[in-house]
Order: structure tokens, then sequence, then C-alpha cells
């Protein structure tokens, strides 16, 4: 008599596995929705390697995604007309006097799409460190432009501006500093963002939007183009995620071919048995 038997098989599932619904890849994160921010990355080279690599990386998650979504239904289709004509999705085989359950073409459809989006993660999530990389030095480039080496040599002169603000009052001493950012007064930038705050009358949410003015006077192409690094960046890591969301959903499919390779053992064990 065979043995009927199956390796490394979670005879504890006894919970049924319904095919989930193929979930294509999100409409809010198409790559095409990355083409309008290409005029708004600026001349700069860094601009550009943002772009491209934020648009090479999303393109092939949506593909990647597609094609395994693709596959899904395939297989379900396949799966139907097999349930239909009275047929089990999984295949026994004897071999050496027992009987082993073959995989279906869930298992193979789990597998596959795992390691395929697995590497696509990665691949996501290092394209992500780029662009983060890139946003640094952005912030880096912009900075040097708020430097005055004439002014960074003249310690007088920045005490005196300062002093200048503070009599003002905290109201028009914010009031001159705006000002001067957004003018692109180069001398009295640097002297505010290189001081504590209080020297100059002023408060830290006070310097922050100096520096953003400034920023916007002073390096307009990198400002904007950085404005929009940060907004890339977060569609990134949210593309990364629905990587994974979709990496748990076909894992369903290994569970409900373990589920069927269970059940088409148990059932040969009856027979056995009889």
């Amino acid at each position: 008599m065979t043995t009927a038997t199956k390796e490394k098989i979670n005879t504890k599932i006894e919970k049924s596995f319904p095919m989930p619904k193929p979930a294509a890849w999100p409409t809010s994160l198409e790559a095409r929705h990355f083409v309008p921010l290409a005029d708004k990355m600026g001349g700069d080279d860094i601009g550009k390697a943002v772009f491209e690599t934020a648009s090479r990386a999303m393109e092939n998650a949506e593909n990647a995604v597609n094609q395994i979504t693709q596959a899904e239904h395939a297989v379900q289709v396949e799966q139907l007309a097999l349930e239909k004509s009275g047929q089990s999705n999984q295949r026994l085989v004897q071999k050496e006097g027992k009987i082993y359950a073959v995989g279906g073409k869930f298992g193979e459809l789990a597998q596959l799409s795992d390691k395929v989006l697995g590497k696509e993660q990665e691949r996501m999530d290092a394209a992500v460190r780029r662009v983060a990389t890139h946003e640094e030095n952005m912030v880096k480039l912009m900075d040097a432009k708020l430097v005055c080496k004439d002014t960074q040599a003249d310690a007088p002169l920045r005490s005196d501006l300062r002093n200048w603000l503070k009599a003002l009052g905290p109201n028009k001493a914010k009031y001159e500093a705006v000002k001067a950012a957004t003018e692109g007064n180069l001398a009295i930038i640097h002297t505010i963002l290189t001081s504590p705050a209080v020297l100059s009358g002023l408060t830290q949410a006070d310097l922050d939007t100096v520096r953003t003015e400034a920023r916007k006077k002073l390096a307009p192409d990198l400002f904007q183009a950085h404005q929009q690094t940060g907004t890339i960046l977060a569609t990134m890591i949210k593309a990364s995620k629905a990587i994974g969301q979709k990496r748990s959903s076909v894992d369903v499919y290994r569970l409900k071919d373990e589920s069927d390779a269970n059940s088409a053992l148990g059932k040969l064990k009856g027979m056995a048995r009889a």
C-alpha cells in the first residue's frame, strides 16, 4: 500500500483561502504623474538626476506590479476552469512508493511574485536613498549662496546689524529681516542666519522664515527643485509601501496552494484507510 505524504506540509491549515482580487498599481502612483515635474526640476544636473532616478524607479515598480496582476488574472481563470471541470489544482505524483502533492500554479505564482517584488522593493528603497541624498545636497548648495564673505570677515558690521534689528522691537525686526531676505540683502541675511536669534531680537521661527525667503530669492531654481523633490520623495515612499502591500496580497496564493495540497492528500489518506 502506498503512503500519502508531503514534505514540510502545514497540517494546521484548516481555513479556506479564497482567491484575492488582483490589485493593479494604484493610479495615484503611476509614473506618468512625474512627467509634468520635469520642467520644475531646474536646469541643474542635480534636479535632472532626481527626476530621472525617481521616474525610472516608479516606472519599473508600476510595470512589475501590473505584470504580476496580469499573471494573477490568468492563473485565476485557469483555476476556475479546473474547478468547473471537477479537477484539482494540485497534482499528485507517486515516487518510490510514496504519494506527493506537487504544487500548482498558485504556489508558483506566489514564489515568483515575491521574488520579483522583493527585488523591486529593494530597488525602490535604494532610489529613495539616492533622491534623499540629492535633496540634502540641494540644501547645502542653496545655503552656500546665503554666505557673504565680506560680512563674515567684518565682526563690527555684524554686531551693528544685530543691534539695529534688536532695537526695532520684535515686530519691526521681523519685518526688516524678512524684507532683507526677499530683496536679497546678503549682509543682513548672513548676519541673521549665523547668529543666535535672540541677539537680533528674533525668534527661531523668524530665522526659518528668513532662510526660506532668502533661498527662494537667491537660489530660485534650486529652491523650486528642492520643493518638488520633497513631493517626489513622499510619493516614492508610498510606492515602496504599495509594493510591500502587493507582496502580502500575493502570499495568499501560497497559503491557498498549501491548503489545497492538504485537502488533496487528506482525501487520498481517507481512500487508503477505507
